[in-house]
């Protein structure tokens, strides 16, 4: 991706860009969720935060790439989250389209997002986004997920807290991750890391998207005749 640099200064038509500051933790098999709310909650008390956990959500994660995976080798990733219920107060939009540059778990990884009620074709969405414009976009991957959040906050600082749980179509469990994504405050990843370090034994730090553990996973169930 030549234009990576210029992509991190452009917006999805009518979104916005931020720059994407989280970290996120390999859940090993044995884990129970209680455990993982519990480590949570550790973490909370190491960083001097009240936690308020929320209602379980479930998505549909739509993946799209170039027949090539020229995003995917870029470490890019660009989908459509939908399952999102505004007149619940569930998400701006029925759908949100997500374009996503630059290095995970640093302070390089940009995020482009755009809301809409609409359910783009794969060319339409990658027109929303101007570095992917002139790319032939298709769909290549779904999978479900599940996400029980938290929220950990303090007068300094807001940090949301995610078990993420994703499943092939087939409901066959892929991978859990426990991300924490600083939300508001001067916390630096730096920071955050070593407020965790000791917190999850057994656990490592992720540091590729998950469009591409989604796409390994899958490929070694299939491989192994688990998949779909």
């Amino acid at each position: 991706m030549s234009q990576e640099p210029k992509s991190r200064n452009e917006t999805a038509k009518g979104g916005e860009s931020v720059i994407e500051r989280e970290l996120k933790l390999a859940v090993p098999d044995e884990w129970s969720n209680d455990k993982c709310a519990a480590a949570v909650a550790s973490v909370s008390t190491v960083l001097g935060t009240s936690m308020v956990k929320r209602r379980r959500i479930s998505r549909t994660f739509h993946y799209f790439d170039t027949a090539d995976r020229s995003l995917l080798r870029a470490g890019a990733t660009l989908r459509c989250v939908t399952g999102f219920s505004p007149e619940q107060g569930d998400g701006r939009a029925r759908c949100r389209y997500d374009y996503k540059d630059g290095a995970v778990g640093t302070d390089e990884r940009s995020e482009a997002v755009l809301w809409s009620d609409l359910k783009y074709s794969p060319a339409d969405v990658a027109r929303q986004f101007p570095v992917l414009a002139q790319l032939d976009i298709r769909k290549v991957l779904t999978c479900l997920t599940s996400h029980q959040k938290w929220t950990l906050t303090s007068e300094s600082v807001e940090i949301e807290a995610s078990l993420d749980e994703f499943r092939t179509i087939a409901r066959r469990l892929l991978f859990r991750e426990l991300e924490f994504e600083i939300i508001r405050g001067e916390l630096l990843l730096h920071d955050l890391r070593q407020s965790l370090a000791g917190l999850f034994p057994g656990t490592s730090e992720i540091r590729q998207q998950k469009y591409r553990r989604v796409t390994q996973t899958v490929a070694v169930l299939n491989v192994t005749g688990a998949g779909e």
